[in-house]
């Protein structure tokens, strides 16, 4: 099976030297522009070949298709595009483009066989390990390089996304860190309330405590502040019970905002990080089909590295969006249990200050 890999582009600019006395390239430096492409093409593969030449091998053309359809002229902004064919170990194919910078004007494109010659042998030899290893790793690109290479559209999704995945996981850290600690003060507190601890010495010590309470110790502690300060001027009234249940309804809705803290920006980025990987994705492939036009060859190793490039905006959308769509269902439910829990506690204390009513009512 034969692999295809699109070189990078070679910049030339057209020079007197490079020309005749009308100004018109001479038609063999069309076939210096296409050995200097494949020679940078070869060096960015890691195949050296001053090394190869050092051990008597070189790369020599074997054969060589050559089609001149416009002239280029001095000072023009030339493009040279290749694209690398390797199927078997003893030969590459090399099909090439020469196209103005400005225009994008074709002026000729070849096809070049080259071999693997042996000076030594004085014959065509099979390529070595190391260079076949370098030819097989073509288009075998990691996530980074295929960023790299995207295109400032796809690359600008990408940010956008990489950005909210941070932002998505620092969110769900903190909140994982929130509803951990406040569990565990639930505990902590509802077991000293009801193991019959003295309210007034439960209080005391909450309220010397410099930390932000929540669920049931916000409720007890604003509730129980409330009470004291009726107790101290007279017997409970139905107002003042009341006023007691204003209270810690009031704390409830203090605390389900706290809780339901950033969770409405994990809902953002889960339901519309799939959405701008796709717009990242669609572009993507606009391009790599425009960019087919382009191409030596028509098939699907031109427009391949294009498309895995836009693939990557919808696999990062993913990995963005299924993190914050799963920890906002999880700390949803958590805060819903917690409010819950809150709720009934928050009741059977109002039980609590109406019996003490009663009984204030009963002692008089």
């Amino acid at each position: 099976m034969s692999k295809v890999h699109r070189c990078r582009d070679l910049d030339i600019f057209v020079f007197v030297e490079d020309t005749d006395f009308q100004g018109i390239v001479y038609h063999a430096n069309y076939l210096k522009y296409f050995e200097r492409a494949r020679s940078s093409c070869l060096k960015d593969l890691d195949i050296s070949q001053s090394e190869e030449i050092a051990a008597g091998k070189v790369f020599i053309i074997k054969t060589i298709n050559i089609e001149f359809i416009k002239p280029a002229k001095i000072e023009d902004n030339l493009i040279v595009s290749s694209e690398i064919e390797y199927s078997s170990n003893a030969r590459l194919f090399f099909h090439q483009q020469i196209k103005r910078k400005e225009s994008d004007d074709i002026i000729c494109s070849g096809k070049v066989e080259v071999c693997f010659y042996d000076q030594n042998k004085d014959k065509p030899v099979a390529f070595p390990k190391k260079i076949i290893k370098s030819l097989l790793k073509m288009n075998e690109v990691s996530a980074i390089e295929l960023f790299l290479q995207a295109g400032i559209v796809v690359k600008s999704v990408m940010i956008i996304l990489i950005f909210a995945s941070i932002i998505s996981w620092i969110i769900i850290f903190e909140r994982y860190i929130f509803f951990r600690k406040a569990n565990e003060n639930r505990f902590i507190f509802e077991d000293k309330f009801w193991s019959g601890t003295d309210l007034n010495d439960l209080y005391s010590e909450l309220d010397g405590l410099d930390i932000d309470l929540i669920g049931s110790t916000s409720v007890f502690k604003n509730s129980f502040k409330e009470f004291k300060r009726i107790s101290n001027r007279g017997r409970l009234t139905d107002m003042d019970l009341e006023g007691l249940n204003r209270s810690m309804r009031v704390s409830i809705a203090r605390d389900e905002e706290d809780m339901n803290k950033n969770l409405s920006i994990l809902a953002n980025i889960g339901s519309v990080s799939p959405y701008i990987g796709l717009f990242g994705t669609v572009w993507g492939i606009m391009g790599s089909f425009q960019g087919l036009s382009d191409a030596t060859q028509a098939t699907i190793n031109a427009v391949a590295p294009g498309i895995s490039e836009a693939l990557i905006a919808t696999a990062m959308g993913l990995f963005a969006a299924i993190p914050a769509v799963i920890a906002f269902n999880r700390f949803t439910s958590k805060a819903d249990s917690y409010l819950q829990t809150t709720t009934i506690f928050a009741e059977e204390l109002a039980s609590i200050f109406y019996r003490e009513s009663v009984k204030q009512k009963n002692d008089l």
